[in-house]
């Protein structure tokens, strides 16, 4: 081997046992260490530096959208993020909750909930929910519950069904937070779509996701139509997620 490639190696040994160290003593010192590299991009697409700041950036999103109706997000007993991965954002919540607040995560993604116990069980009560509901949850269970980019994945027919699970499981006059891609999107999809105000289309398969996990659109005014059936409809805050998705503001009637 090469003194100048042997010294590369070296290198990358010495950084891997850095880290290692590192993520030991932020756990001795009863910090919440990173998720592992897989997980992070099975929810993110890339294994980028701002992976943990980008989740608290993500709450200030959701937290300005509660803001519009005179709530925060510790303005609520009961909060479950609905499709929380690897708990990106709900850590961030953890370090915000008020003293009496229960959180819970739920997802379809089996490894990253056992990860999420093992790892974070002063964050949140973790549970896997079926791809189809009901979940395990009692009716009238939530104060709050919000999701991240899952229903920018789902099915028609799918969405409809879980929409239904949430209204279920939230306390009558709760609050949702349901992200979307919106009408900045539409430029790019047949015309056909926007006439309907919703379409769903195969955008590459994700290792550990079901094969359904793929790319759904919703117009405002769509969601004013459609998902009134189930809930009050706030607000759509349009483009507020990095530029890039929608935040819908529900009520439970």
């Amino acid at each position: 081997m090469q003194p100048k490639v042997a010294t590369q190696i070296a290198k990358v040994q010495d950084l891997q046992i850095q880290c290692a160290q590192l993520q030991a003593a932020l756990k001795q010192m009863g910090g919440l260490i990173p998720p592992p590299r897989h997980l992070q991009i099975r929810v993110t697409g890339k294994y980028y530096p701002n992976f943990i700041e980008h989740g608290e950036t993500l709450l200030n999103y959701l937290s300005t959208s509660l803001s519009h109706v005179g709530k925060d997000l510790t303005s609520f007993g009961t909060v479950l993020e609905f499709g929380c991965g690897c708990a990106r954002v709900l850590r961030a919540m953890h370090y915000r909750a008020a003293p009496l607040q229960k959180l819970y995560g739920t997802d379809i993604d089996a490894e990253a909930i056992e990860w999420c116990r093992m790892n974070y069980p002063k964050v949140a009560e973790f549970s896997v929910n079926p791809v189809e509901p009901p979940m395990a949850y009692a009716d009238a269970t939530f104060d709050l519950v919000y999701s991240v980019s899952v229903f920018t994945h789902l099915p028609e027919d799918m969405q409809y069904s879980w929409l239904k699970e949430l209204q279920r499981i939230t306390k009558p006059g709760g609050y949702l937070l349901l992200t979307t891609h919106g009408e900045k999107h539409f430029q790019n999809l047949p015309e056909s779509a926007r006439e309907k105000g919703f379409h769903y289309q195969h955008a590459g398969d994700t290792e550990g996701l079901p094969d359904f996990y793929q790319a759904a659109f919703h117009t405002p005014a769509y969601i004013r139509s459609r998902w009134s059936d189930y809930f009050d409809i706030l607000g759509i805050h349009e483009r507020v997620m990095d530029d890039h998705q929608d935040i819908v503001l529900c009520r439970k009637r």
